[in-house]
């Protein structure tokens, strides 16, 4: 990301965006270059489900608590055969997309903050360098694994991620159609049928 790049650019013409209106119901950004407006989750002219599509309120976990989740899960992968016992490339692509998101929410928390009032842009583009490299990886791994877990209709490599932003977006196909499958499975398993058996799962599959 070059430093003379904006910030938080318009999706239409690359100006920078100034005008912000945050606080409403529906908090909406507008470009005073070209004039054109958008809602503050959406994502103009990228492929894949915005912000609130992928991560819907209320069947996403808090960021908080992903964070927190995701750094102990890290601790356990650095040790020696963690990954295999967990379910191998499975496991770490799991971590690696959970990853990805938490820190493209991040990243798309911090430029709405931005908008609203202008601070250091070192932690913005930290920020949103962190989530551009977490997004790369994902794509990667998926690449090594010969696209053998990915959900999406679009594959890593395809040219709709090859844009400003398209990693990322890539990141919120694959977590949308990761959370989809998960609560699929959580309904099957919670479902009447299955209740005497004791066979409930939590979000992410796994038995209660």
């Amino acid at each position: 990301m070059t430093s003379n790049q904006p910030p938080v650019p318009c999706p239409f013409c690359g100006h920078r965006v100034i005008d912000a209106t945050l606080n409403q119901k529906e908090p909406a950004v507008a470009c005073i270059n070209c004039l054109r407006c958008w809602g503050a989750h959406s994502t103009p002219n990228v492929s894949g489900p915005d912000y609130e599509a992928a991560y819907p309120e209320g069947d996403t976990p808090e960021l908080v608590d992903e964070v927190i989740r995701l750094f102990f899960w890290q601790q356990e992968l650095a040790t020696p055969g963690a990954a295999r016992d967990r379910g191998g490339d499975e496991a770490t692509r799991e971590f690696l997309l959970r990853d990805a998101a938490a820190r493209d929410r991040e990243s798309h928390r911090l430029e709405l903050l931005w908008l609203r009032e202008p601070f250091a842009l070192e932690s913005l583009r930290n920020a949103q360098a962190l989530a551009d490299t977490a997004a790369r990886d994902l794509q990667t791994h998926d690449l090594i694994t010969q696209e053998a877990f990915v959900s999406g209709v679009l594959g890593p490599s395809a040219r709709e991620w090859k844009i400003a932003g398209g990693p990322r977006a890539y990141v919120r196909q694959e977590y949308r159609a990761w959370r989809d499958a998960a609560l699929e499975h959580e309904q099957a398993q919670t479902s009447p049928d299955r209740a005497d058996a004791g066979q409930i799962v939590d979000l992410y599959g796994r038995y209660l």
